[in-house]
This record gives structure tokens, C-alpha cells and sequence, in this order.
């Protein structure tokens, strides 16, 4: 068992790690020979027994969770996620198996290569939703909301016309509608569909909401809710008076002491003519007679987006602005929350149109918002973002200083240092050896010669998403090029900041860099 296992590697004083097959890394740790089985606990006679087994992580934790399994109402069956590929550091295909309690063969209710993952029993017991891509080793492909009905194991896809990709979703308490988070524009909405008639409503979309859960008898929703001036609070939604109640002011002190700015949002015209959104922070106490220096947030995935909330993690625009900034996020080709043409432009386009979505968007900047200063700017990215701030070193010398955290600097050293393989090979469409020329027009690596803006690297040790390597050639490239550049090392993080004291040091580190570049 896991216990036996890890007791077993504290003992030994060898602390090498033996591996025969691909994965044997994953995000920031290493496999060590342990994995997530399903266990029933029988509270009445308190005894513990061991449902799954046969080699595989069930469920699993390649793109999904420890807690990607569901009990039916009846308590009789469990549904669960579980990859069978003989290569998982290629695969995306999670299938969806129900078992009986009682043990037995798990059976297989999916079919499709994509994955399939977040089971949900209905209330009545009748259905199983599911999110479900379809097309094999895409990891951002479409989240499409699929029921199944257990009785004749047919399936609907319940989201078929809603171009936007499905995110957390819960069941109503009498099995007929869905709830369901999806972003667009910038907000993550609560929606609901009808599972009798496919029909789709919209019931919030001013704000950023999360983890919507449901009243016994499917009147209210309890959801929590934030802006970019204001933290997450709790409220409570009146679903059929379209009512909205703040229940909690965990955050009202603080908040009615500090000067914080609601974002404004802007629109416009990026590469191929396609409209482009982002959001502009202004700092306190602004005054639009001034010049500002501009701080330009670039977002990872890249098929993600920024998001109108108070963010916690990564850039918090408010701290940013605060430093006497204005803030500005756009969200290129690649981004989440416009529809699937706009998302899957940049698989295989790694700094074409999204890079000349992003200039664009500095033009427009410039000329709509005259208190920016156009000679005082600095670009910020963070994993595909900070791949961006690399390409960008390499492409143009309109900012005057630059930060990367967990950027790529080759795709080619990338590709055989990361972990999860199916990303590259979808991206770049193919591997180093059989589409070489890609990985070497869209590596940053490729343009060191013209790299000139100063630039901090930041990277974590443990970071196997994108290896701390990239950060090492990057600091080496710019040095030997005689570029002023800073590296600041993390031993103990992974491919994001988490420790709190790490994450306040990076802010005092990146402050007094763009301090020392863009203030007169």
C-alpha cells in the first residue's frame, strides 16, 4: 500500500529514483511509486475496503483530480475517471467507469479519445453528467456538458450551440436543469440548461462568479462573487425574481479604507479584423493631466484569459496600480470566453497573431488613453505569458523593461523537459524531429541576437511544467548579450508562486525593477 511504500523509501538511505517509462514527473513532483485508489468506508460497521485496483490511478490525477469520482444517490454504484493509456504522458483520453460497490470488473462508459471527466449523478438517480472533449491529446479543447442515461446508456450533449467551454457544474434538486460556470468576456457566468429541451439562459453576468451550490427545493443559489475592486463575498440569488443578496462583508473593512479601481473594460480591432477585449486599471488618486507608466499583463495557456476579478495570485492589478501604474490585460487570439475559432487560432501560430493581437492592443492603448506614457512601459507574463515576454525581447524594443516568470525560451528544450507531451505535440503540431521548423520559428531562442530590453527571469526549481532550464538559458542569453537582466531563483516552487512569504518577496523583487526602469 501507499503507506508501506513511503515508509519503506524514508528508510532507505538511496534516495534514487528508477523509471522505464515516460511521466515519471508530473507539475512539481516526481512519481514515487505510490497511487489514488478508491476506498469504501462502511460507517456502520467502521470497516475500510479497497474498491479499485489493476495498475491504474483511479481516479486520475492527469488532467483531473483525486476527487474526480461521483456515489450515486442509491449509494450502490460509484462513477470514476481513469486513463488506461500505455503512454499517459501522451494521452488526454480520461475515460468514465462505473462500478458497483460490492466490487466486481469496472465497466467503461465512454468512448470518445478526448477526455471525459467530472461525473455527476442526478438527483433521481436516472443520469450521469459529465464534461467530455472530443478530439484525443487537445487538453483545451471545448468542455462540452454530456448526459447519460444510465437505463439505456445513450448520451446528449447538452451544450452542442453554446460555443463556450463548460466549466464547474452542478445538478438541480429535481434532476431537470443543469447549473453550470462558463466564461465569456471576461466573466465567468452561472448558466443553467434544460436537459428536456437543450434550451440555454444566462442567469448571472456581471461578475465573476464561482462554485455555485443550489437550495433544497431549487429556488435559490448560493454562489460567491467578485469584481476587480472587490474580493470574493458570498451572495444569494433568487432564481426566479432574479434577485441578488450580499450575504457576507468579510472584506468591508479593508475595502472601505483603500482606494481601489473597477476595471474599465475596451474593445478593438486585432489581427484578421477579430475584436479584441481587455481591461484597464487606473492607479489611486489618478490624475488624466498626468503621464503614467504602463504595466502590461500578459496571461498564460495561452487558452485562458484575465478575468474581471480581484485576483490573488500571479499580478494583482490593484497592487500593481498601486505603485503608481496604469494596468492594462487584452486577451489575444488563443483566449478563452470568445468562441472556439478565436481560441484554437494559436495552436500552431505561437507568436504570430496573438503577438500581434498584443501590439495592437499597445497602439490602441496609446492613442485612445493619453495619459500613458509610451516610453515608460513594461511587459509582465507568467508561463505562456512569460514565453510571450521572451518572444517579445526578441521582436521589438518598445518597452523599456521586461518580467518573465516560468517562460519558454526553446521549444525544442522544452519539449523534452516538460511532462505532459500532448500539449507540445498539439501546439507545434508534431514533435522536434517531424515538425522542426515550427519548434525553431516559434522558440524565442531563435532571436536572441536582436534581444535588448532589460528583463527579470523568475522561475522555480520545481517547476516540470516548463523546466527551470528555460529561465537558465534565458539569463544566460541575455547576459552574454550584455542585456542589464536579473535572475531570481525559488528552490522550494513549482510553475506558479505559492508559499506566502515567496509571494510577497517576487512583488518587493518586481516592484523595485519596474521602479528602477520606468519612474523618473
Amino acid at each position: 500500500c501507499n503507506r508501506a511504500k513511503a515508509q519503506e523509501d524514508e528508510d532507505n538511505p538511496v534516495k534514487a529514483g528508477l523509471y522505464d517509462r515516460l511521466l515519471f514527473r508530473h507539475y512539481n513532483g516526481w512519481d514515487d511509486g505510490t497511487q489514488s485508489q478508491l476506498f469504501i468506508y462502511d460507517v456502520s460497521g467502521d470497516s475500510v475496503y479497497q474498491l479499485t485496483s489493476g495498475g491504474y490511478e483511479a481516479p486520475t490525477n492527469i488532467l483531473g483530480g483525486y476527487t474526480d469520482y461521483a456515489l450515486s444517490p442509491d449509494g450502490r454504484e460509484v462513477c470514476y475517471a481513469m486513463n488506461t493509456d500505455s503512454v499517459p504522458a501522451l494521452s488526454t483520453d480520461n475515460n468514465l467507469y462505473i462500478q458497483s460497490i460490492e466490487g466486481g470488473k469496472p465497466e467503461c462508459i465512454t468512448q470518445n479519445t478526448g477526455q471525459d471527466n467530472n461525473p455527476l449523478y442526478s438527483p433521481d438517480g436516472k443520469y450521469i453528467a459529465y464534461i467530455s472533449q472530443a478530439r484525443a491529446g487537445y487538453e483545451s479543447d471545448q468542455n462540452e456538458l454530456v448526459l447519460y442515461n444510465r437505463a439505456d446508456g445513450n448520451r446528449i450533449i447538452l451544450t452542442k450551440n453554446f460555443d463556450r467551454t463548460v466549466g464547474y457544474f452542478l445538478w438541480g434538486p429535481k434532476s431537470e436543469y443543469i447549473y453550470f460556470q462558463a466564461i465569456e468576456h471576461g466573466f465567468n457566468k452561472i448558466w443553467r440548461v434544460d436537459i428536456k429541451n437543450l434550451n440555454i439562459e444566462c442567469l448571472l453576468d456581471d461578475a465573476v462568479y464561482k462554485y455555485p451550490a443550489i437550495s433544497p427545493d431549487g429556488k435559490k443559489l448560493a454562489v460567491a462573487r467578485s469584481l476587480s475592486d472587490q474580493p470574493y463575498e458570498f451572495y444569494l440569488y433568487d432564481i426566479g425574481t432574479r434577485k441578488l443578496d450580499r450575504l457576507t462583508f468579510f472584506t468591508k473593512e479593508w475595502r472601505d479604507r483603500l482606494d481601489l479601481y473597477r476595471a474599465d473594460e475596451f474593445w478593438f480591432q486585432g489581427f484578421n479584423g477579430d475584436s479584441i477585449h481587455g481591461f484597464l486599471t487606473l492607479p489611486p488618486d489618478f490624475d488624466p493631466a498626468q503621464k503614467y507608466p504602463l504595466a502590461f499583463l500578459i496571461h498564460g495557456g495561452p487558452q485562458w484569459c484575465w478575468l474581471g476579478n480581484f485576483n490573488y495570485y500571479g499580478w494583482n492589478t490593484q497592487l500593481t496600480a498601486a505603485q503608481g501604474y496604469v494596468v492594462a490585460q487584452v486577451d489575444p487570439h488563443g483566449s478563452v470566453g470568445y468562441g472556439l475559432e478565436f481560441k484554437e487560432y494559436v495552436s500552431g501560430n505561437w507568436g504570430r497573431g496573438d503577438y500581434e493581437d498584443l501590439m495592437l492592443g499597445i497602439d490602441y492603448l496609446i492613442k485612445n488613453y493619453p495619459f500613458i506614457d509610451s516610453t515608460r512601459m513594461a511587459a509582465l507574463g507568467r508561463s505562456y505569458g512569460g514565453y510571450m515576454t521572451n518572444w517579445i525581447n526578441g521582436h521589438t524594443d518598445r518597452f523599456k523593461c521586461l518580467i518573465t516568470i516560468d517562460g519558454i525560451f526553446s521549444q525544442v528544450s522544452s519539449y523534452y523537459s516538460t511532462e505532459e507531451l500532448w500539449f507540445p505535440e498539439w501546439e507545434f503540431k508534431g514533435t522536434p524531429w517531424t515538425n522542426r521548423d515550427e519548434y525553431i520559428r516559434s522558440s524565442p531562442s531563435t532571436y536572441v541576437e536582436n534581444f535588448k530590453t532589460p528583463a527579470m527571469i523568475i522561475h522555480g526549481q520545481k517547476d516540470y511544467r516548463v523546466d527551470v532550464s528555460e529561465a537558465f538559458q534565458m539569463y544566460t542569453a541575455l547576459q552574454r548579450r550584455g542585456v542589464p537582466s536579473q535572475l531570481l531563483y525559488f528552490p522550494d516552487e513549482g510553475h506558479s508562486i505559492r508559499k506566502i512569504q515567496n509571494h510577497r518577496y517576487v512583488y518587493e523583487k518586481q516592484f523595485e525593477w519596474l521602479a528602477r526602469w520606468l519612474k523618473e
